[in-house]
C-alpha cells in the first residue's frame, strides 16, 4: 500500500454517499477534476477498484462497498469529534487570578 491519505478516504465516503463526482465536489468545495484524480490515486494506493464510472455517476464495486463499511465508523468518529470540538468552543472561558 502506498501513499494512503486520510483526506482521500473521507473524499471516498462522500463520493459514495453522493453518487456523483460533481455532487461530492460541491459538498467538499472542490473541483470535480481534482476529486476524480484523488479517487483514482486512492484506488492505485490501496490496489482496489472502488467505483464503476458511468456517464451519470459513480457506482460502488463490491470491494468499494466493503471498504465503505470499514470506513463508516472512522468517519462517524471524525464528525462526532468535530461536533464535540465545536461545542467546546462555545463554553465560555473563565480566568481565575489570585488576588493579594
Amino acid at each position: 500500500m502506498k501513499n494512503l491519505c486520510l483526506n482521500d478516504l473521507n473524499f471516498f465516503v462522500i463520493v459514495a454517499k453522493c453518487g456523483t463526482i460533481s455532487g461530492a465536489a460541491r459538498e467538499l468545495n472542490s473541483s470535480p477534476a481534482t476529486l476524480s484524480r484523488r479517487m483514482t490515486q486512492l484506488e492505485d494506493a490501496i490496489g482496489i477498484k472502488l467505483f464503476y464510472r458511468h456517464q451519470n455517476g459513480y457506482e460502488l464495486t463490491i470491494d468499494g462497498r466493503k471498504v465503505l463499511v470499514r470506513l463508516q465508523p472512522m468517519t462517524k468518529g471524525f464528525y462526532d469529534f468535530k461536533s464535540w470540538l465545536g461545542a467546546q468552543r462555545t463554553i465560555p472561558l473563565v480566568r481565575l487570578s489570585g488576588g493579594t
